[in-house]
C-alpha cells in the first residue's frame, strides 16, 4: 500500500510551503508502517503544480529498489528524508546569551547531560 499526498511536505527553502490539510496522511502513513509492515509500501508526496507525466514519475517511485519509503517528487526529482550534520557557524558573541533580569524556563533538566 502507498498512500500520496499533494503538497503535504516541504523540500527546500525555496518550495511552497506545506499544505497543512495534507500532512495528516504522512502521520496516518507512519502509523500503517509502524503498526502494518507486511502491507506497507510508502509515501509519496506529488508537487502542488501538476506535472505532465506524474504517473510515470509515481511508477518510477513504486519501482525503485533504494530501500526508501518516504518520497516527495517535486519538479521531476526525487527526494527522500534525510538527516544531515549542519555546517559548524560558531562566531564568538559579544553579549552574554543570557539577561540578568530576564526569565528563564528549562526543561528537561533532569535527564542525563554531556
Amino acid at each position: 500500500m502507498w498512500l500520496v499526498t499533494r503538497g503535504a511536505q516541504q523540500v527546500a527553502a525555496q518550495s511552497q510551503p506545506p499544505a497543512p490539510a495534507q500532512a495528516p496522511l504522512w502521520g496516518l502513513g507512519r502509523v500503517i508502517a509502524l503498526e502494518h509492515s507486511e502491507v506497507w509500501g510508502g509515501l509519496i508526496d506529488l508537487d502542488p503544480e501538476t506535472a505532465p507525466d506524474e504517473a510515470g514519475a509515481i511508477f518510477d517511485v513504486i519501482q525503485s529498489s533504494t530501500g526508501e519509503d518516504q518520497f516527495a517528487i517535486r519538479r521531476g526529482e526525487n527526494y527522500v528524508a534525510r538527516l544531515v550534520p549542519a555546517k559548524a557557524d560558531v562566531t564568538p558573541r559579544a553579549q552574554p546569551l543570557f539577561e540578568p533580569a530576564g526569565t528563564y524556563l528549562i526543561t528537561g533538566g533532569l535527564g542525563a547531560l554531556a
